[in-house]
């Protein structure tokens, strides 16, 4: 069959996006296997930056085929490629997180009297982090 018309062009391009949402999904979970409080950061954050790129990749290489084209495009960029930007916004925020919680970690080697409810108030919430994750 041959991508000539918008609507085919669309349908392509959306199963090509699933398919990399769906292989970054296995790839940073190890299929399934992992979830992002097993790993330790420096991997994960290895990981989320390799499927970032890869969007980046992606879309860009997309961009100039747009721009190199001499046909018009006329299909919806968020719809085409929306679930995967989402998934690239929540990687970012994860990564975030992270860094947040690799900063707070000192505090549990702080020994400073009347540090303990600080410190303890941290793990709960740490804890609970995990737990919805």
């Amino acid at each position: 069959q041959f991508y000539n018309t918008s609507d085919c062009m669309t349908h392509l391009f959306v199963k090509i996006t699933n398919q990399m949402v769906f292989a970054c999904k296995e790839y940073i979970t190890e299929k399934g296997l992992l979830t992002v409080w097993e790993y330790e950061y420096p991997e994960l954050r290895e990981k989320i930056e390799s499927c970032l790129e890869l969007y980046d990749e992606y879309y860009g290489a997309y961009l100039d085929m747009k721009e190199r084209s001499t046909r018009e495009f006329h299909f919806s960029e968020m719809y085409t490629f929306g679930k995967f930007k989402s998934l690239c916004e929540r990687l970012r925020n994860i990564v975030e997180m992270f860094d947040i919680i690799t900063q707070y970690n000192t505090l549990l080697h702080v020994n400073l009297e009347g540090f303990d409810p600080i410190i303890n108030k941290y793990k709960v919430f740490l804890s609970g982090m995990q737990k919805k994750g």
